[in-house]
């Protein structure tokens, strides 16, 4: 690797952290090498040495973990952004919830959507592996007097879960 490529990847991915546009550049790289990696896969079928033609098949194979890298790096670059936007009165739980109906959201792929009867709500990220974004609207108090500042969904599902907790709503 030469000094210029170094360099290159320390610009991208310098820091402990990785902001929405390094992530997106890093996904854009990947994705050209995807590119390269199919371009050489069509060109090898038309290579004229059969001992040629069989030599490159793991081309096909190669081509798929750069474009599940950028695939992966743009998703990371869409939380990047959910995380930046969260409202400064979000609820503080490390997961999510559905706003109306509390912990009855299920996820896979990505997707996620709430399981209460006629509920309709969908998300297309995950929003139960992420962060609670909703606004803090109610406090939980528990026996012991500890307290909890929550969001509608979460002050919901606290009311079924914590032992005689008081539910207050803020104004």
């Amino acid at each position: 690797m030469n000094d210029a490529t170094s360099s290159a990847r320390d610009e991208t991915t310098r820091g402990p952290w990785m902001t929405p546009a390094q992530a997106r550049q890093l996904a854009a790289a990947a994705g050209d090498l995807y590119f390269q990696l199919r371009e050489a896969d069509l060109a090898r079928d038309t290579d004229p040495d059969p001992a040629r033609r069989r030599a490159g098949w793991r081309l096909d194979l190669a081509a798929g973990g750069p474009h599940s890298a950028a695939e992966d790096l743009l998703d990371t670059a869409d939380e990047l952004i959910r995380l930046a936007a969260r409202r400064t009165d979000a609820c503080s739980v490390p997961w999510g919830v559905c706003p109306e109906h509390g912990a009855t959201l299920r996820s896979t792929a990505g997707r996620c959507w709430c399981t209460a009867p006629g509920c309709l709500r969908r998300w297309f990220h995950d929003r139960l592996g992420e962060p609670c974004a909703e606004p803090v609207t109610h406090r939980v108090v528990d026996a012991d007097g500890d307290w909890l500042d929550l969001c509608d969904g979460h002050a919901i599902d606290a009311r079924t879960r914590i032992i005689n907790a008081t539910v207050i709503p803020l104004s």
